[in-house]
């Protein structure tokens, strides 16, 4: 339908254009301006139409997904874009300045890096710089209801992009040039006011919900600065666990999946009923890197905020001059040579390349260090922070960036059996396998987004639902409704191409293919695997596996297992 009005206007402009070229020359100065009025108003409702009927963006031969804020033509027919689509989409990081140089809370001042480019930009203006060399754009940067948007077809070329509108079919088309992909040598994220104030766990073992909450505050930053109480979620981890006793990413991620949090410290009022109604953010997707992936460590920290890592931490007096054998107190260098389970979780904020192998007691093979946070308090190390070496026996092998959160009420309702997350894995020695949960509506509602696991790299998707679900066997009267993939481990959204309306009491199915390279347990479940566990619930939900979606299997009967997959919907007008 959105396709047969566009062509339809489309025609009907070039009839416009031709009737002006055509018109006799005695007329022509005389009837310019009223002719001239008319296709002004004609591009303008030609914008309204377009925006109507949705601007849908295709990078790479891949329809990007919808979301809440799209792309639209403004009076003058250019496209705007909104300027999040540049970092989570097109790989660009942003800063947002003040002055034109420092790290500000606003976005007066718009900083685009990529390669070797830096693009700055303001909002209200239309002039912008590249590399320092003026650029005039077509559009000025607008900002409409908080977020901000850039006429993205002026900038493509400067960002590695190259892009067209198509009024034809109404969509925008953008494609990945190559280019050399630099991060900087050095990068603090404290000298752009991407970092929350250093706290103090105390006596507490509860550093893995400190680097939880200490790495999810930076992905908002500097536009956004929350503190969050990692206190609620070692209270609230829903393992079974005294909060004190420790715990993991894993724990944090299923916390913030579930809605339990984030909370703020300041409404945390030790009150979980109360507490819960005051949660913040939705956590909508964290990427879990590679193992010792340095350079992926990097850019998600440059582009997207503090990542969670774990460490070996022995700090006990070892050495003749009375202190540590592995941290030097002159430098805040620590080096850990030797193999030995994690035992603190902390928070990479940055990194030197260059810092020297010499500032460490026991001396690395090389230079290079991981800039971190800690959570002992400013009187630890620089102010709170410290260098671990990039030859740390542990540094950077389980690495958690928490890249995306929409706000609380992004969605209504949460459909959900995975309480505690991703326990373990399932699957049919393949690397592929169909998955789904059966839920129930409260009200008549709108199915807008589903959540999953992708339990490591290169992973492909399709997601269907079924409207009704009769049974085992309506599962195979699906309707694909989104498909994509996904680069690293983690836990994702995915927005769907087509909302689906689903009456009041109405049981619906959400099925989900899954294809992990080198996999052959792709699915993320959740089960009882240890006196941790123990809250596991198996009545919950309904969740069934399939190798070709055609035979299912039930595993409540069969495994006592619920598989990782969540609903989301809003409350249909």
């Amino acid at each position: 339908m959105r396709k047969s009005i566009v062509i339809v206007v489309f025609m009907m402009l070039g009839a416009i254009l031709l009737n002006y070229i055509e018109a006799e020359p005695q007329y022509r100065l005389e009837q310019n301006a009223e002719r001239q009025a008319v296709i002004f108003n004609f591009v303008e409702n030609v914008a309204k139409t377009a925006n109507a009927a949705g601007i849908q963006v295709i990078l790479d031969g891949k329809p990007l997904e919808e979301r809440s804020f799209s792309c639209y033509l403004n009076e003058d027919s250019q496209v705007m874009m909104p300027l999040f689509m540049l970092r989570d989409d097109l790989g660009c990081k942003l800063t947002y300045l003040e002055d034109g140089n420092l790290p500000a809370s606003s976005a007066e001042t718009i900083q685009v890096e990529v390669g070797s480019t830096k693009l700055t930009m303001t909002v209200g203006s239309n002039e912008a710089e590249v590399n320092g060399i003026a650029l005039q754009m077509k559009a000025s940067v607008a900002e409409q209801d908080g977020t901000v948007y850039i006429p993205i077809l002026d900038i493509a070329g400067y960002i590695y992009i190259k892009g067209e509108y198509s009024l034809l079919d109404n969509s925008l088309l953008l494609s990945k040039l190559p280019h050399e992909e630099i991060l900087p040598e050095v990068y603090d994220m404290r000298a752009e006011g991407r970092v929350t104030s250093v706290r103090n766990q105390g006596h507490n073992g509860n550093c893995w919900a400190y680097a939880a909450v200490g790495a999810l505050e930076t992905v908002c930053m500097p536009e956004e600065e929350y503190s969050y109480s990692a206190s609620h979620m070692s209270k609230n981890s829903g393992y079974s666990v005294e909060s004190n006793a420790g715990g993991d990413y894993v724990m944090a991620v299923a916390y913030l999946a579930r809605w339990d949090g984030p909370v703020l410290r300041k409404t945390d009022s030790g009150n979980d009923a109360e507490t819960k109604r005051v949660v913040q953010k939705h956590l909508e997707e964290a990427v879990f890197i590679k193992s010792k992936d340095y350079r992926a460590i990097k850019e998600y920290v440059y582009k997207y905020g503090g990542v969670q890592s774990s460490i070996y931490i022995n700090l006990e007096l070892q050495d003749d001059e009375g202190g540590s054998k592995y941290y030097n107190e002159d430098t805040h260098a620590y080096y850990f040579d030797e193999q030995d389970v994690t035992n603190h979780d902390i928070v990479i904020v940055g990194w030197d390349d260059h810092y020297p192998k010499e500032n460490f007691k026991v001396v690395p093979e090389g230079d290079g260090a991981f800039l971190c946070k800690n959570s002992w308090g400013e009187q630890f190390g620089d102010a709170g922070y410290f260098y671990i070496s990039y030859y740390d026996s542990n540094i950077g092998t389980t690495n958690t960036c928490y890249t995306k959160l929409g706000d609380a009420d992004n969605f209504d309702y949460i459909y959900q059996s995975d309480q505690l997350g991703w326990i373990g894995e399932l699957g049919f020695d393949a690397s592929n396998a169909y998955f789904a949960n059966v839920f129930e509506t409260h009200e008549t509602e709108t199915l807008e987004a589903v959540s999953f696991y992708a339990t490591d790299v290169n992973t492909t998707y399709k997601v269907y639902v079924v409207q009704e679900y009769q049974g085992q066997e309506s599962l195979k009267n699906r309707r694909q409704v989104a498909e994509g993939s996904f680069a690293y481990a983690g836990y994702y959204t995915v927005h769907l191409d087509e909302v689906l309306r689903l009456a009041a009491g109405t049981k619906y199915a959400v099925v989900v293919y899954i294809d992990t390279p080198d996999s052959v347990h792709p699915v993320a479940i959740e089960y009882n695997a240890s006196e941790k566990t123990e809250t596991f619930d198996i009545t919950d939900g309904e969740s069934y596996v399939s190798l070709y979606g055609e035979s299912w299997t039930n595993l409540e009967a069969g495994q006592s297992a619920n598989v990782c997959l969540k609903a989301f919907t809003k409350k249909a007008d």
